[in-house]
């Protein structure tokens, strides 16, 4: 049960953004991940492989020649999908400060507290 509720905190941080021609799923980091992040190293890739968690991907989008079989997400594929490919950098990293900045306007406005009156 601890593990499904896990997951449920997990969903509900990720969304889907378009890159590369793919569409890709993502995950806003966490208030901690963000007070991390420039310690950790806020690279490109740092980024990419820590918050892109799935995609909705066929070999033939990946490869040329490829088949047009669906294929599961793996960081290490969509990262070596993805090096190639700095078109697809700035969306979703745009995206994903994005999500963290709404998340964090949500909860800074559900901190205030009404002026006594």
């Amino acid at each position: 049960m601890i593990q499904a509720i896990i997951e449920k905190i997990r969903k509900n941080r990720q969304f889907d953004v378009e890159a590369g021609g793919l569409v890709i799923t993502a995950r806003r980091p966490t208030n901690l991940e963000m007070e991390e992040l420039p310690r950790d190293g806020a690279t490109i890739r740092n980024i990419l492989s820590t918050f892109v968690v799935d995609w909705n991907a066929r070999e033939n989008d990946l490869i040329a020649g490829g088949t047009p079989e669906e294929v599961p997400f793996s960081t290490a594929l969509f990262m070596e999908w993805a090096e190639d490919r700095p078109e697809a950098w700035a969306p979703i990293i745009s995206k994903i400060k994005d999500q963290y900045a709404e998340h964090k306007a949500k909860v800074e406005s559900s901190l205030e507290k009404p002026e006594a009156g």
